[in-house]
């Protein structure tokens, strides 16, 4: 009995999908069933047993493999030098970005360690932002003004704004006027994440920071939602 035969004489696959495989290849013939099923690579003399992939050097199923001398059809191919490249942090590179770049990273990145190194760099080149009007502006006049006062202190004169909704940056009249309390205390990005950390960890206690009930708030930023 032929192995066929023998599967098909099983009650469990003789009403089931491999009877029904083996009458349409028998129905439809040979050749026909070369072109929907294909073809098994094991009665083609190919050897799936052995460990090396065979697209290296498997040319053409029809063909006596044995004839043909062992060449490799893809060449070994290696990564390049130059593209082994470790690229710097980008906190080592943000006092290279232009303005315009800094702006980019501060309102695309919310709540992103970038938006809080773009914007210590802004202030260190003289930027200031104020949290009622949401907006960076700067002058000679706002980086000479005192920031942290305790009481409203107004400030007129001329100042450069960078306005979000254009992406560009336009000055005001001589007689524009800002209270310069309304301005945040940018301070350096690290020392804001080492905060929130500590909060964090305060927050994982039972009793929560200085033995209350707590929970881990956002860093203290005036820079709202984006």
């Amino acid at each position: 009995m032929r192995p066929v035969q023998q599967i098909l004489s099983s009650p469990v696959d003789k009403w089931g999908l491999k009877a029904l495989l083996y009458e349409i290849k028998m129905g439809i013939g040979k050749d026909r069933g070369r072109l929907l099923f294909g073809e098994e690579l094991s009665e083609l003399g190919v050897d799936l047993d052995q460990s090396d992939p065979l697209f290296t050097t498997f040319a053409t199923p029809w063909i006596d493999q044995s004839s043909l001398p062992r060449q490799n059809i893809t060449e070994p191919y290696h990564t390049p030098s130059c593209y082994h490249v470790n690229a710097p942090a980008v906190e080592s590179k943000i006092g290279l970005f232009s303005e315009e770049t800094l702006f980019y990273a501060f309102y695309m990145c919310p709540g992103d360690l970038l938006q809080l190194e773009a914007a210590e760099e802004l202030f260190n080149r003289g930027w200031r932002f104020h949290m009622e009007m949401q907006v960076w502006m700067t002058s000679q006049q706002l980086t000479s003004t005192p920031l942290d006062l305790p009481s409203p202190q107004w400030v007129r004169g001329s100042v450069t704004l960078w306005d979000p909704r254009i992406f560009s940056r336009h000055n005001t009249g001589e007689d524009f006027m800002v209270d310069a309390s309304q301005f945040e205390v940018t301070r350096p990005a690290g020392q804001t994440v080492a905060e929130e950390r500590a909060k964090k960890e305060a927050a994982k206690s039972p009793n929560g920071p200085n033995g209350n009930l707590g929970v881990s708030h956002s860093a203290s930023t005036g820079y709202g939602a984006r």
